[in-house]
């Protein structure tokens, strides 16, 4: 099914990931509260950059462009005095449709 997601640290620093079901259709009413999964724990924030190697390449912090990055980085920071380190998720966004 589609949904719109979202993902991101709350005050509580906790990843969490939220997502409503995605409807074709006008709602008559309020929308729904969205559903919350938590991932992880002692999160201070994401960064998130996007690679285009179109534009001479180099990590960009926004995404300003018309054309999906060629790559897009997560990177997790934790929180002040926690010693965890996570690498960096890199991922290619899905360029064609899906035959399902």
């Amino acid at each position: 099914r589609q949904a719109v997601v979202a993902l991101g640290v709350d005050r509580a620093q906790r990843l969490v990931l939220r997502w409503t079901p995605y409807l074709h259709g006008r709602r008559l009413g309020p929308p729904p509260a969205p559903d919350e999964s938590e991932l992880l724990r002692g999160v201070e924030r994401i960064e998130i950059a996007y690679w285009f190697a179109a534009a001479g390449g180099g990590w960009l912090p926004t995404w300003t462009r018309v054309e999906l990055p060629d790559l897009v980085r997560f990177r997790l920071v934790f929180a002040r005095g926690d010693r965890r380190r996570w690498p960096d998720i890199v991922a290619a966004p899905m360029r064609e449709p899906s035959e399902e």
